[in-house]
């Protein structure tokens, strides 16, 4: 089968009738775990994978068909002409291909979208000056927005993004936009000769202006549509330009904001001066006077012509090519988004930045601001897992888009290599809601104090201020951590992730963030009122989960690199090199080498950190492993009791499980009821005495981990509450293990042993005390 040919062409003129097999492979790796391939008697992944990499038939998805031309222009001659055209076809195409651009911009591949247009194959050869123009501008547009979304270091190697592979040739030269001005200034000064004469111009069909027959159209309307439309591009290419240099000035936003409303203004004039079939319009235009006949076709554009570029590995998309109505709204609702993200951009005060700190805005939220520019391009495209795509949907948060930070989240787990399998679809607003108390909690009680000179990136910023006061662009540029570090002391739960913050990249440390006011949500119940013992159980299994994600969410984030490295390290050799006296007796050799002692002591503070972030991570795992089986075997036994009045609305199991963690659930994918929940953790199945010892093994690793934190406690440099919590941890794992010691020897003596709860010593940390 492996040396069978099959001829593409062939394979697409028959009628394919394509099953989903999604839920079957899904099914099929279920019980795989990571690093394992799919292979069975007939499939085998590796196998497969060479094929493709050797150009195998059946793999290969058109990269190898480079070479082979789809056609040509003898073969086309006269579909698409060259050199002669008439005004309504000149400007049909442009609105057409207007069309098929904002359906690339919507999330369709390139090569059924742009390059389903002729003339961007051969657009070097086109003979009329404007539509070349046009042509190129439209590939130098794509390529701009392929560059950014490239710059996000996170894309699949589509034909979108390896164009000349597939021998789609897209431009990357800015000259472009001083022609299509020095186009414009040529239009406009025929308009006015035109003016000048005084009389009607003429429109017999064989009159030629700018290389177009016009056929019936008066010149000076033909002028006029074709300015437009080239005003048009200059305006949309200048949009995105201005946004792209090396530097942020206060001017390229001006200018921004111009050629927004001028494009704004200049769109609606087009819609109401179309030149495309009726057959390509809503039936609310079809009735428009300017509307060219139906029966005028437009040459140059074949839909199926890359269909056998894609094939045989993806079946041929059945897209929706925008009509040019949709295309104008489309166009109109980008642009409206951009004058917003100005809004946004003006209140950052551009004139207190320093270098260092213009790097850094260049490197995260300005380069994320341009990136969401061109968020309609990923919105379907869920493979795109780009910083781009991420930054989005965080943005969106703070306006109560609660099923943003939810799909944030969930992209940031897969970025990082993280299986989000657990995550089910409708996680969104059941996620977001647990979240929101503690957010807003912290926000009232830690945000008021921001100065009102910024009180406009605040509203959109204000969850990411508050997280990351400690190393990032809004501590450093905002605020003064030296006079607010005493704030944070009063924030427990964003004390843990000052390391994390300080060393990794925002999006990885955002689900750190975000799972540990998860975790925080199940712990405030500790503060309010005293739990069942199964809904101990039921929290702790939780917990077990949870701080295990957040174990593999740090382990993830040391191997990843921060973009501004660089850019760090030198900002701060120029600082130190600045600050150095200028003494003769100081040799360049000497600085050099201070300096380098000073990045490698930098360098061990940092990894220290990082190593007791994760030392303190995987103390927690343990201990609520810990306590997981700890209290499910006090729960087999039926041995707990509480002395602490308890303030719980519900006795009934089921409307205890359903009102507490109801909406909690919807994260893990857990059982609906008690009953299912504790089949599937197969605790029943488990005697007593195996899960006392359990417990007692992960008391004894928490021991263990605890001791290697003090044995490098003079190298962590630690926060005092992070010490602290260290030391509760030690003190009651080692009562725990008396504790169950104790019990065993009760239960040996054929006695049963009596449990009492006691949460006096920590808000969600039980101790319990033994007795006959």
């Amino acid at each position: 089968m492996d040396n069978q040919k099959i001829d593409p062409i062939t394979l697409f003129e028959k009628e394919i009738e394509w099953e989903p097999i999604s839920e079957i492979l899904f099914k099929a790796s279920e019980e795989m775990k990571l690093g394992d391939t799919i292979q069975t008697d007939n499939f085998i992944l590796k196998k497969f994978i060479n094929a493709a990499d050797i150009g195998n038939v059946l793999m290969d998805s058109g990269i190898k068909k480079k070479d082979d031309e789809m056609f040509s222009i003898e073969e086309t001659k006269g579909t698409f002409p060259l050199e002669k055209l008439t005004a309504k076809q000149l400007l049909g195409i442009m609105d057409k291909l207007l069309s098929y651009e904002s359906s690339f911009l919507n999330g369709y591949n390139i090569a059924q979208s742009i390059f389903s247009c002729l003339y961007c194959y051969y657009v070097d050869d086109i003979k009329i000056p404007a539509l070349k123009l046009f042509c190129e501008s439209v590939l130098f547009h794509s390529n701009i927005i392929i560059d950014l979304v490239r710059i996000t270091q996170v894309y699949q190697e589509t034909e979108d993004f390896l164009t000349y592979l597939f021998d789609f040739k897209l431009k990357n030269d800015p000259k472009i936009i001083d022609d299509l001005k020095e186009m414009e200034n040529q239009i406009q000064q025929r308009i006015e000769v035109i003016h000048k004469e005084k009389k009607e111009p003429t429109n017999e069909e064989n009159t030629i202006s700018f290389d177009c027959i016009l056929d019936g159209i008066s010149e000076e309307k033909f002028l006029h549509s074709l300015l437009i439309r080239i005003q048009f591009r200059i305006c949309w290419l200048n949009i995105h330009q201005e946004l792209i240099g090396e530097t942020v000035k206060k001017e390229n936003l001006d200018n921004f904001k111009q050629n927004i409303e001028k494009a704004i203004i200049i769109l609606k004039e087009i819609e109401s001066n179309c030149f495309v079939p009726n057959s390509n319009l809503n039936n609310n235009e079809n009735n428009n006077e300017n509307n060219i006949e139906n029966n005028i076709e437009i040459p140059g554009f074949n839909d199926d012509i890359n269909r056998r570029r894609i094939a045989p590995i993806q079946p041929p998309t059945n897209i929706h090519i925008h009509t040019f109505s949709e295309s104008i709204q489309y166009f109109l609702k980008i642009l409206n988004e951009n004058l917003q993200i100005h809004a946004i951009l003006e209140s950052i005060n551009f004139n207190n930045i320093n270098h260092k700190n213009a790097c850094e805005i260049r490197e995260t939220s300005f380069t994320a601001e341009i990136s969401h520019l061109f968020y309609h391009f990923l919105q379907k495209k869920p493979e795109l897992v780009s910083r781009a795509r991420l930054f989005k949907l965080f943005f969106d948060f703070p306006q109560s888009n609660n099923l943003s930070l939810s799909k944030f989240i969930e992209f940031s787990m897969i970025d990082y290599g993280i299986n989000p399998k657990y995550f089910k679809e409708e996680t969104a607003q059941k996620l977001c809601s647990i979240m929101e108390t503690p957010i807003k909690r912290i926000q009232q009680n830690y945000c008021e104090d921001v100065t009102r000179s910024h009180q406009k990136y605040k509203k959109l910023f204000n969850f990411w201020s508050i997280f990351t006061r400690q190393g990032t662009i809004v501590d450093s540029h905002f605020f003064d951590p030296k006079k607010e570090i005493n704030n944070l002391k009063t924030l427990d739960e964003i004390q843990r992730n000052i390391y994390i913050v300080e060393k990794h990249p925002f999006s990885c440390w955002m689900v750190d963030i975000s799972l540990e006011i998860c975790i925080h949500y199940l712990l405030i119940g500790f503060q309010l009122e005293i739990y069942s013992i199964s809904e101990c159980s039921m929290i702790f299994w939780y917990l077990n989960f949870l701080t295990s994600i957040k174990y593999q969410t740090a382990y993830a984030a040391t191997i990843v690199k921060m973009k501004n490295k660089e850019i760090a390290k030198t900002n701060k050799n120029q600082v130190n090199k600045s600050f150095v006296p200028r003494k003769k007796n100081i040799s360049k050799k000497k600085m050099a080498k201070n300096r380098e002692k000073e990045l490698k002591k930098q360098k061990v503070l940092q990894e220290n950190a990082n190593t007791f972030y994760m030392l303190f991570l995987h103390l927690q795992q343990e201990f609520t492993r810990g306590l997981t089986n700890l209290f499910f075997s006090f729960e087999k036994d039926g041995l707990v009791e509480s002395n602490r009045n308890s303030k719980a609305k519900y006795i009934d199991e089921e409307q205890i499980f359903n009102e507490r963690f109801g909406r909690f659930s919807s994260v893990v994918n857990p059982p609906k009821t008690y009953q299912d929940f504790v089949e599937k953790t197969n605790y029943p199945q488990i005697e007593s005495s195996v899960l006392y010892q359990n417990a007692l093994n992960s008391f004894k690793e928490c021991q263990q981990i605890c001791k290697q934190i003090e044995d490098r406690k003079s190298k962590f440099e630690t926060k005092s509450c992070l010490s602290d919590e260290v030391a509760i941890i030690k003190r009651l794992c080692f009562e725990n293990i008396i504790g169950i010691n104790l019990i065993s020897s009760i239960k040996k003596k054929g006695d049963k042993p009596r449990i009492t709860l006691r949460f006096d010593q920590h808000p969600w940390l039980p101790q319990f005390k033994v007795s006959h």
